[in-house]
């Protein structure tokens, strides 16, 4: 059974060094001068790891990338805010209120998620593009350009109802029981105090899980903006930018030639915020993932 369990860790140990090896290549061609790059043969191993940190310094320096990165902060702080909101309320209703056709409802719910996101490109940007009294648009959503390039979109595409949410939120509540909502009514506590107070900070999970979605949904949007914001590109969010950069320092055309150290710098960028947050939320990750696990 160890020579088992030996075999296993020796293969996941590749395995690891296998699915990190972009990743460390990427930050130490990031900290690397051309000549160190272009010797390579394996890793672009840098002689003296802060001596070419300028090449971070360089992509901060970027107007576009310090305005993105404000846009993107907004955007995130946003919709985590709403989402939250909207979601624990959405789950609240559906775990712990009576109402007809409750369980049909939450099924429909449920249904949506289904549906591609890709597939409502095109419905969605038609009504946006219609939207009465906007944009130039007339009462009847004809004669301009409604939300389209109009900043604004920023808060739409912040996503106020996520069916999945609901469903964490939902299965997480449903678990608790009712004990508690019924000894706060008996106490003379309202419907808000129980479901803010009482049941709210239990939800802690869900509510990283939340944050971590917002977060890199947000640093990585890329589609939405090109979509719906195309004439607007001062109001693109960091992903948007960062690939503009990596396309400007790996070009061809560039003035002295393609500077990869400089491209893979930016790239850096774009993937540490990401997957810090996914480290320091992990294990309340996990804990708000496995509480769909729930039956009811």
């Amino acid at each position: 059974m160890k020579v088992r369990q030996r075999i296993l860790f020796v293969i996941m140990l590749l395995l690891g060094i296998f699915m990190l090896y972009p990743l460390l290549f990427a930050l130490f061609a990031s900290l690397s001068d051309l000549g160190e790059y272009y010797q390579a043969r394996f890793l672009p191993v840098p002689k003296e790891f802060w001596k070419h940190f300028d090449n971070y310094v360089l992509v901060f320096r970027n107007s576009r990338l310090t305005r993105s990165l404000g846009i993107t902060l907004m955007r995130t702080v946003y919709s985590f805010f709403i989402t939250t909101f909207t979601s624990y309320i959405g789950g609240y209703v559906f775990a712990k209120l009576k109402f007809p056709f409750k369980r049909f409802c939450f099924l429909f719910l449920i249904t949506s998620m289904m549906i591609p996101g890709v597939a409502l490109f095109v419905p969605n940007y038609i009504w946006l593009a219609r939207f009465p009294l906007v944009g130039g648009n007339d009462i009847t959503g004809n004669g301009g350009t409604g939300y389209i390039d109009n900043p604004l979109m920023l808060i739409f595409l912040s996503g106020w109802i996520q069916p999945y949410n609901i469903y964490l939120f939902r299965q997480t509540l449903y678990s608790l029981g009712n004990e508690m909502k019924e000894a706060a009514e008996v106490d003379g506590a309202s419907l808000f105090t129980v479901m803010f107070r009482v049941y709210f900070p239990l939800c802690s999970p869900i509510v990283a899980v939340i944050l971590l979605a917002a977060i890199v949904g947000n640093w990585s949007e890329y589609v939405g903006n090109t979509i719906y914001l195309r004439g607007r590109s001062e109001w693109w969010t960091v992903g948007n930018i960062i690939y503009g950069l990596i396309d400007e320092f790996s070009s061809i055309a560039r003035t002295g030639g393609p500077d990869y150290p400089k491209a893979f710098a930016t790239a850096m960028v774009s993937i540490v915020p990401p997957v810090l947050t996914y480290i320091l939320l992990q294990r309340y990750v996990t804990e708000g993932l496995t509480a769909g696990a729930v039956k009811g």
